[in-house]
């Protein structure tokens, strides 16, 4: 008999920052991040094989004032745990 838990995929756009803060932060607002072995219950969700957590983008300013803007999509692990839920 499998829990069922409601599920969320959110865009966070953080200002500055680091990955640690956005953890925390959504466990203190009582939304964890899937997979998180530190603020979460990554056993919970055996389907995620890792924390589900991605910089999708990445905007630096470089001293001349250049912008250089760096993209990666969702990795293939992350993407499969997606589509096992679909199924």
């Amino acid at each position: 008999d499998e829990k069922s838990f409601p599920l969320t995929l959110m865009r966070v756009k953080p200002f500055t920052g680091r990955t640690h803060q956005i953890r925390a932060h959504m466990a203190s607002i009582g939304l964890g991040i899937v997979g998180d072995p530190i603020y979460g219950q990554p056993e919970l969700f055996p389907w995620c094989p890792r924390l589900f957590l991605h910089c999708r983008r990445l905007c630096l300013m470089d001293f001349d004032g250049q912008e250089t803007v760096i993209e990666a999509p969702l990795p293939s692990d992350l993407r499969e745990a997606l589509r096992s839920l679909k199924r």
